[in-house]
């Protein structure tokens, strides 16, 4: 009786959740996007594990997803420092699994502004960075994005030389 419950309130709890934070999410993307952002940073912090949590599942919760990922980039527009790592485990995840030319252009955006922030940029990630964004290159039939996709990998190959 006991597991039946937890497994129900599990369950419950889990139905909620993607019901209210795309609302939650929402109103992060309006205060990432404000002037005075860096005044909210401490907010953000929880964004990079946002979106390793629904990065399995980008499809299905792909507003979710688009909405953790825009609040990131409003962070590297703003110079907020974040912990990179699940953003870049994340990011490289969704380049080899990821279909959705939506998602693609905001990681891509994403990977992009990380490169030109001082001080959020990973050695660690880049060749793995690199092999997703060619896998990017190599089956997205989306334009705009094969073009971002083209400027990052360029942006990468200066990196290395």
């Amino acid at each position: 009786m006991k597991q039946w419950y937890q497994r129900r309130v599990r369950g419950d709890l889990s139905n909620r959740e993607s019901e209210y934070l795309p609302l939650i999410l929402s109103l992060y993307i309006n205060l990432s996007s404000m002037e005075d952002a860096k005044a909210f940073s401490y907010h953000f912090r929880t964004i990079p594990q946002i979106l390793s949590r629904f990065t399995h599942e980008a499809t299905e919760q792909s507003e979710i997803v688009l909405s953790a990922l825009k609040i990131l980039i409003n962070m590297t527009v703003a110079e907020i420092l974040f912990d990179t790592s699940l953003v870049f485990m994340s990011s490289i995840h969704l380049l080899h699994s990821c279909e959705s030319p939506a998602i693609l252009l905001r990681v891509l955006t994403l990977i992009r502004n990380i490169m030109d922030c001082e001080g959020l940029w990973e050695d660690v990630f880049e060749e793995e960075i690199v092999k997703g964004v060619g896998v990017v290159l190599t089956r997205c039939p989306d334009e705009q994005c094969l073009e971002l996709a083209n400027h990052v990998y360029q942006g990468l190959s200066v990196r290395k030389d």
